[in-house]
């Protein structure tokens, strides 16, 4: 199956439809998760891979138009990327579908995670379900929103993995300034 597919077959799936869900989705952020007592040990592929995943979401924040992007990474390979709002909400639909993309393609394995969904893909779909009911132009379905974000890793790859190759030296941080720094585009 191709990646493209997988995302938009989760994306359908998403439970966004209840009034607590949509809640919970707005309420919640990374900086609201605490670090495991006891992290599980993960190989150093795995943790690389959310590295990868993670700075995904920073590139396309930042080609986004965020500001105050902020990248984590633990040793338990739990990450975030956090960051103020996006003023177009298909760009924001891109970013919280190329974290896992990119995972993905640097560690196919990981396909098997994201199996029975994620934070990321019920994002995406509220996105979409909110672009939908305020009647968006240019409209936009799970399948439409998975190909722009693989397009999107496929473009921009070699400053995502760049980036996440920082994060994994910087102690587990980007701040913005990082992030602006390190996920220009090279000369």
């Amino acid at each position: 199956m191709r990646i493209e597919h997988f995302i938009a077959d989760q994306i359908r799936r998403a439970h966004t439809d209840t009034i607590e869900v949509r809640h919970a989705m707005v309420a919640s952020t990374a900086t609201d998760r605490k670090p495991l007592a006891n992290p599980p040990a993960v190989s150093i592929y795995e943790l690389f891979s959310r590295e990868v995943h993670e700075c995904a979401h920073a590139v396309a924040a930042l080609e986004g138009g965020a500001r105050n992007i902020v990248v984590t990474i633990g040793a338990d390979a739990r990450g975030s990327c956090c960051f103020d709002p996006i003023r177009k909400s298909i760009d924001h639909v891109v970013v919280c579908l190329v974290g896992v993309i990119a995972e993905v393609r640097l560690r196919p394995s990981a396909l098997a995670v994201y199996a029975g969904g994620c934070f990321d893909f019920n994002s995406a779909r509220l996105l979409l379900d909110m672009r939908r009911e305020r009647n968006e132009w240019p409209h936009m379905g799970a399948e439409g929103a998975a190909q722009r974000a693989t397009d999107f890793v496929s473009v921009h790859w070699e400053r995502i993995v760049g980036l996440a190759l920082v994060l994994g030296r910087s102690g587990g941080t980007l701040c913005d300034a990082d992030v602006r720094h390190f996920a220009k585009v090279s000369p």
